[in-house]
Order: C-alpha cells, then structure tokens, then sequence
C-alpha cells in the first residue's frame, strides 16, 4: 500500500473518531457497554420503589390490591419512560399518588377494624338515639376511645385498644351509631366536600369582586390612557369651552374601543352615570369637576384607545378649537363609584 493511500486511510479513521466524540459529547449515541443518562436514572429509581414498598409494609397494607397496582403502574412506567425528564415526571407526580393510595387503602382498612370490633357488642342492637364512639391513637397513651354513653361493653373497649391489627397513632375515627346499626364517619369525605365548598366559594367570590370591579363597584388598576381636554385657547363662548356632549362623545369611543373601565374628573362612569353641564359647571354623578383640563381616564388596549380618540381629537380642535392630549400609562387607576346604583 503506498504512503499516501496509507495517509487517507489515518486521515478517514480520525474523523469518523472525532464525529464519534462529538456526537457523544452531545449525547446522541452511547458506545457499546455504557449505560445511557436515562438508564442511569431509571436504575435510581429502585431506591424509590422500594421505600414504597417498606412504608406499605410498615404500614400492614402491602397485600392491597389497590397499592399492589399502584406500585405496578409506576413501575410500568419508569421503564417505559424515554428521557430523563420524562422519568423525573414520572417518580413525582407517581410517587405521591402511590402513597396517597398507601393512606387511603391504611384509613380503610383501620376503619374496617374498628367497625368489625364494634358491630359484635351486643350493646349496639339496643341504641336507638343517634350516638357517635371516637377512637383514636397517640405516642402517649396508645389507643383511645371517647364514648360519652358508655355504649361500649368493656371487653369491646379491650379488644380494640388492644388489636394488633391496629397502628398505635392514627387520627379520630367517628363511628356513628343509629337504630342499632354503626357506621363510620368518613372524615376524608367530609374534608374533601368542605375543600370543594370552599374552593366553589373562593371562586364565587372572586367572580363578585371582578363583576363588581368591571361595574365600578370597586377601583380598577391597569394599563390604558389618561385624556386631558382643554377648552379653546383664550375662549369664553360657549362653542369654545368642553361641554357635556363633548365628554360624552370621548366616553362612548373609548367604550367602542373596548375600555374597561373610566373616570372623568376622578369620578367613576357606571351604567347610569349622567355627565351633565349647568352653565360652566360640569357635573358627573351630580358632583361638580375641574375642568380646563377635564381628566379623563380610561383602562384597556391603549393602542386602540388612542386610535379611536384620532377623529373626534381632530374634528374638536378643527371646528371649536379644543385641544386633547392622549397620554399612554401602563397603571391607570380608577376610583371607585361611592353611590348606590339604582
């Protein structure tokens, strides 16, 4: 073979070595024997798995099906997942539903405890009255019962504080008994319908506040224009001072603009808000304003508020000489309407 075939071939194997170290370097292949980023981390997870599998156990509700299949379905998925992000997804959001089915499937079974302890006190079939046993476990005094009328027969009160089917700290379980029959109270039920309530209120009331904000009921704070118009410079006649049709028709385009919210003269525009002149007062909401300039604020697109302003601008300083200024802010504030609305 000869020097410069032999200098090709050198040349050849150098880049192919080079393109095989750049595209490892960029994680796009692995070399024969090395495990990948992604199998790394999948290896890691087994720590995870198994702590699940402990606290299960711990906890005497290994044998569920309901975890059984919790742990398998996060398993399944581990090794299904094909990047490192997917699987950092997977062990959070799986790991926490797994232990929440640990929890429910450990209250279940305690609840069912308790209840197959109590249903065989003969004492039961005579309540008729509506009466509520609480049992509870703590560090201090293991199992705990509050029966305030002594429905329990003292052997039931020894089997259940003495069950070893029983963890010795768990939260009150309320066991109602009526016409003869017990049932437990199930408190997550009751938790989860009260966090429903209250989540239904919290959005009802913001619904309140926003239909309130957009009715003027209460301030607005946003982005928009503030508008200042004077009268004609050096005018007295009535043609050349600002009068109530002329702030009226600003407020009609900046509503045909799609402003939220207004103000003149710091008084808020409701529905029924009458903006009226007697003589060379103006009146908005039956208050007198400053005029010379009138202010006007308006919250919306300010673009858009701007450029529906152009033709009316125009002609009011073309034929009555009045002049308006149309200055953009990114924090308009309008007060809120203090009168009642009729």
């Amino acid at each position: 073979m000869s020097l410069s075939k032999i200098g090709i071939a050198l040349l050849v194997i150098v880049m192919i070595f080079n393109t095989v170290v750049i595209l490892r370097s960029l994680d796009l292949i692995t070399l024969p024997g090395e495990i990948s980023n992604v199998e790394m981390a999948r290896a890691g997870t087994s720590a995870m798995i198994s702590y699940l599998r402990n606290y299960a156990d711990d906890l005497r509700v290994a044998d569920s099906n309901a975890v059984k299949e919790s742990i398998g379905l996060m398993q399944y998925k581990i090794e299904t997942a094909k990047s490192e992000d997917e699987l950092a997804q997977i062990v959070i959001n799986e790991s926490k539903l797994v232990q929440e089915t640990i929890i429910r499937e450990t209250e279940r079974k305690r609840n069912q405890v308790i209840l197959n302890i109590i249903s065989t006190d003969p004492n039961i079939q005579n309540v008729k009255d509506r009466e509520t046993i609480v049992v509870w476990g703590d560090s201090e005094n293991g199992i705990q019962i509050r029966d305030g009328s002594n429905v329990l027969s003292k052997e039931t009160v020894t089997a259940i504080t003495g069950s070893d089917d029983l963890p010795k700290i768990f939260s009150d379980v309320a066991v109602v008994v009526e016409e003869g029959v017990p049932k437990v109270l199930n408190y997550r039920r009751v938790y989860d319908r009260l966090s429903s309530l209250e989540s239904e209120v919290a959005l009802l009331q913001k619904m309140i506040i926003d239909r309130e904000t957009f009715a003027g009921l209460r301030p607005m704070t946003g982005e928009g224009v503030e508008i200042k118009i004077y009268d004609a410079e050096g005018g007295y006649q009535e043609h050349e001072i600002v009068h109530d049709v002329d702030i009226r028709d600003i407020i009609n385009e900046l509503n045909s603009a799609g402003a939220v919210g207004a103000s003149v003269g710091g008084q808020r525009i409701v529905s029924n808000s009458p903006i009226r002149c007697v003589g060379a007062v103006v009146l908005v909401n039956y208050v007198p304003i400053s005029v010379d300039p009138v202010v006007i604020h308006a919250i919306g697109d300010p673009v858009k508020l701007s450029s529906s302003l152009e033709i009316i601008k125009n002609t009011l300083e073309l034929i009555k000489g009045i002049r308006i200024e149309v200055t953009v802010s990114d924090q308009i504030i309008l007060p809120a309407y203090t009168k009642s609305i009729s």
